[in-house]
């Protein structure tokens, strides 16, 4: 898209008002600046990994192990505890659900050992892990770089049909904390978040700035 400038005065101007963009919002203080990473090839890492890895960065996770087989599993989900959800880890499987590769709500270990087979059936190992209650609402948050742009933050709604839904908000950093409210306000999720995320009947509510600053 071209931006019409009507005259040099009137272009010199826009500019200088771009560049002063970046001095009168104030930095979010855990959006700051972020080097530029290594170029390198993209590509997707199992659930497992990525959740270890968010680990790393202080965010929790669902109790979870890999297991080869039902025996691995049985132990596990001894360590663990009932319920469980039962995913299959298949390299290059990145979409579960629809692959049939997602049992919830495992009770013992008969549920155990039918669901398991079943997933290891579609090749791979299991991923079990702890069962977690229903939440308030499931959100989309992504971190992502362009070379022209830099940093930016996705933000949207969640959930298996997020694909087809494509209900997302996209921010470059740093935001401030208006911004990110600004942000989910404008997502079409059927909640309301003003100054709680209140999900549909009987799912509860959180608040808001609890997502805005993870502590």
């Amino acid at each position: 898209s071209v931006t019409p400038l009507l005259g040099m005065q009137q272009a010199v101007t826009a500019i200088a008002a771009c560049t002063d963009v970046g001095r009168v919002e104030s930095p979010h203080p855990h959006f700051g600046a972020v080097p530029a990473p290594a170029v390198q090839p993209s590509h997707s890492i199992s659930e497992h990994a990525a959740k270890a890895l968010l680990a790393d960065y202080g965010m929790n996770a669902p109790s979870a192990k890999l297991a080869a087989n039902l025996g691995q599993a049985a132990q596990i989900a001894d360590q663990i505890g009932f319920p469980l959800a039962l995913k299959a880890s298949v390299e290059g499987l990145t979409h579960k659900t629809e692959a049939g590769g997602v049992a919830l709500n495992i009770q013992n270990h008969a549920q155990l050992a039918e669901q398991g087979q079943r997933l290891l059936n579609l090749g791979g190992q299991l991923l079990v892990e702890e069962m977690i209650a229903p939440g308030v609402a499931e959100l989309l948050l992504g971190l992502c770089y362009d070379a022209q742009f830099g940093h930016y933050l996705v933000l949207g709604c969640g959930g298996t049909l997020v694909e087809l839904i494509a209900d997302r908000e996209v921010l470059l950093l740093p935001a401030s904390d208006d911004q990110i409210r600004s942000a989910l306000k404008r997502l079409r999720m059927e909640v309301d978040i003003t100054p709680l995320i209140v999900g549909e009947q009987g799912r509860g509510a959180t608040v808001a700035d609890a997502l805005i600053v993870y502590r």
